[in-house]
């Protein structure tokens, strides 16, 4: 998917396109969390930069405390672990949308 007409987690792509990633599931969760609770990432502006590996520790990270977190937040860490192998991308520039 190459627009932003749904509401969710989008990545920048290296072709300058961008790709939803994980679509929002509820309210209570949003990108922010993924360094805030845990701790992966860091902010470029208004972008949040995964490597791989923080990617692949979220997806673990989240399975491991998944009643601790939102539904939502756990799936977005999913989403995000089956985008990147789906891609086979070094890493991940992320952005809210919509």
């Amino acid at each position: 998917m190459s627009s932003g007409s749904q509401a969710g987690v989008y990545a920048l792509l290296p072709d300058g396109s961008h790709a939803l990633v994980h679509a929002w599931i509820g309210e209570d969760y949003e990108l922010a969390d993924l360094p805030e609770f845990l701790d992966a990432g860091r902010w470029e502006g208004e972008v949040l930069l995964l490597t791989a590996r923080d990617v692949q520790n979220l997806k673990l990270r989240a399975e491991a405390e998944s009643f601790d977190h939102e539904e939502g937040l756990i799936a977005l860490c999913r989403d995000l672990d089956a985008f990147r192998r789906a891609r086979n991308l070094d890493g991940l520039r992320l952005v809210e949308m919509g």
